[in-house]
């Protein structure tokens, strides 16, 4: 899960001696603060789609060196456009506690309004994964409608337990005027959030299954 920015940006030279900067998966960028006192950070986003500052959504359109603020309560954390990155934040005392908890998926475009991820899951315990009990789904981003589709037909105890709570997408060109969810057949108004400031939406209870097929459309 932690690797060198170079695993995934090979050929910029750049990166190749870069030890400051760490991503998290493919798609995380992580640019700790190393010195005392120190309130900004240098910090180099590579490639040729926008990065999201991960807490606030506020864009960055280009690629290269920027200065950000680094206050003592802050990390400096992004996103690469073009992902979805599945994520639970509800506070617990330990893992174990969260594993019925609901889902967030934060949904960064690129360039072209796209967005793809996925989740793997098992119970986190066992070693039944490699019978075929886990569930690994794929998310896809275009045109206005986000997709939710099962990559691996498998499931673990409590799977189809699991809801997405919320659904945040950033990079959206203008407010929407609806969203609605569609599953199972069943087709439901969504009640949304749109910050003018990052052109951030967010889709509060969509009341969607993560085991399920479903999709979101943003009008």
């Amino acid at each position: 899960m932690m690797r060198p920015v170079f695993f995934e940006f090979p050929s910029d030279e750049t990166c190749q001696s870069m030890d400051a900067q760490f991503l998290v998966g493919a798609d995380i960028m992580v640019a700790p603060v190393t010195k005392e006192a120190q309130v900004t950070q240098d910090v180099y986003l590579p490639g040729d789609q926008m990065w999201y500052d991960f807490d606030t959504g506020a864009q960055f359109a280009s690629a290269g060196w920027t200065t950000v603020a680094a206050p003592i309560d802050k990390l400096p954390v992004f996103q690469r456009g073009g992902s979805v990155v599945p994520k639970r934040e509800r506070a617990r005392r330990s893992s174990a506690l969260m594993a019925r908890d609901p889902l967030t998926l934060v949904v960064a475009l690129d360039n072209k309004g796209k967005a793809s991820g996925s989740l793997f899951m098992d119970d986190g315990e066992s070693f039944d994964y490699l019978g075929g009990s886990y569930i690994h789904q794929q998310f896809d981003y275009s045109d206005g409608v986000l997709t939710n589709k099962a990559l691996h037909d498998g499931t673990f105890s409590i799977a189809p337990e699991l809801t997405v709570e919320r659904i945040v997408v950033r990079g959206l060109p203008s407010r929407p005027t609806k969203v609605t969810s569609e599953q199972g057949g069943s087709v439901q108004e969504l009640g949304f959030v749109f910050e003018d400031g990052t052109n951030q939406l967010t889709i509060r209870k969509p009341a969607v299954h993560v085991t399920k097929p479903w999709s979101v459309t943003i009008d």
